[in-house]
């Protein structure tokens, strides 16, 4: 059994503190001088990923590079297509007629009215000689239906006969709207009677289906329509309100809505 003297117990007790205290030392100047090394791993791997990145070796191409750089082994093939786009480019150069002829069968008819105004929805015309000829050709080359919409007596405009079948009378202001059905070959002489017109707008519906007379008067958006373009004497704000395609007649002056042309 080992026996220590104090003065030797002493210093035992003293060299353990040192030695203790030295570990604790190293230990902390060892972490606080690790920190930055740790927090600057984030940073120093994004930026020699970076570096590699741009300086590195390069990915293989894409497979359109390849594709250009494989032999042309399909030489043929390609010969082949070349010669069967010249011969369509030939074929469309030999027969510009054919295309020609396609181009015009969809193009809008041409232009044989002399309009003197044109707005959105209304194209003005001077009443002439020949207008109501034109007027009567577009009409039967379209299969549309002619309604004449008016307060006058029909037979100061027409020489058609007003009957049940082809006329109906819709109650205006103490008056009688006639809406009659007529053949496309009295748009002329309507036209010609209305230059003698008593101020009161005179209008041909150019109707593309309709059944009867009677079902075309219980239509209210017509029948509204009719009655505000007359109650306004036909202004040009009224006017622009349809989508129905009509002739507006007013003395010597004819405003077609929504033409076809």
């Amino acid at each position: 059994m080992i026996h220590l003297k104090y003065p030797d117990l002493f210093k035992f007790r003293h060299d353990s503190k040192m030695r203790h205290h030295l570990a604790n030392t190293f230990l902390s100047i060892t972490f606080l001088a690790s920190i930055p090394w740790m927090i600057m791993i984030v940073p120093v791997g994004l930026i020699l990923g970076g570096i590699r990145a741009i300086f590195g070796p390069k990915p293989a191409g894409r497979p359109e590079k390849l594709a250009k750089s494989m032999p042309d082994d399909d030489s043929g093939i390609s010969a082949e297509s070349a010669e069967s786009e010249n011969s369509e480019a030939a074929t469309t150069t030999t027969s510009p007629n054919s295309s020609e002829n396609s181009e015009d069968e969809k193009e809008d008819p041409p232009q044989i009215f002399d309009f003197k105004l044109v707005t959105v929805k209304q194209k003005h015309l001077e009443l002439s000689e020949n207008l109501g000829v034109l007027i009567s050709e577009y009409v039967a080359r379209l299969q549309k239906t002619p309604v004449l919409v008016t307060l006058r007596d029909v037979a100061t405009l027409t020489n058609v006969t007003s009957s049940a079948e082809n006329t109906a009378r819709i109650p205006y202001k103490k008056r009688k709207m006639k809406v009659m059905l007529i053949p496309i070959e009295s748009i002329s002489e309507i036209l010609e009677h209305s230059k003698e017109s008593d101020g009161s707008p005179v209008m041909i519906y150019l109707l593309e289906e309709m059944e009867s007379i009677d079902i075309l008067t219980e239509n209210r958006k017509f029948v509204n329509e009719i009655k505000e373009i007359m109650s306004e004497n036909g202004e040009m704000e009224t006017l622009d309100k349809s989508t129905s395609e009509f002739l507006m007649i007013k003395k010597d002056a004819l405003v077609w809505i929504n033409s076809g042309y």
